[in-house]
């Protein structure tokens, strides 16, 4: 299991500012069987700018907060992502 954090997250994929990091984290996903991103909702955003690590149908859980914007996450679901989770806050 990977649990992976990112600058933000849009239909694109999981994106991240620092091209070291981008690289870093395309290695670990290699060797991953389960992929787990951990988000607040202010990083969930329909436009974004960074490298993207990889695309969404990669992740298999989203773990965010409740203050996500219901129609962002149906956007995230279309877009192939795999389980969403809210945590309580």
């Amino acid at each position: 299991k990977l649990f992976i954090g990112a600058a933000a997250v849009g239909p694109r994929g999981i994106l991240q500012a620092d091209a070291v990091l981008v690289a870093s984290q395309r290695r670990l996903l290699e060797r991953a069987d389960e992929v787990i991103l951990l988000v607040d909702a202010s990083k969930l955003a329909a436009s974004s700018s960074g490298a993207i690590v990889c695309g969404l149908d990669r992740i298999d859980r989203l773990i965010t907060n409740a203050g996500a914007d219901p129609a962002m996450l149906d956007r995230l679901r279309a877009s192939g992502l795999g389980t969403i989770t809210i945590a309580e806050d």
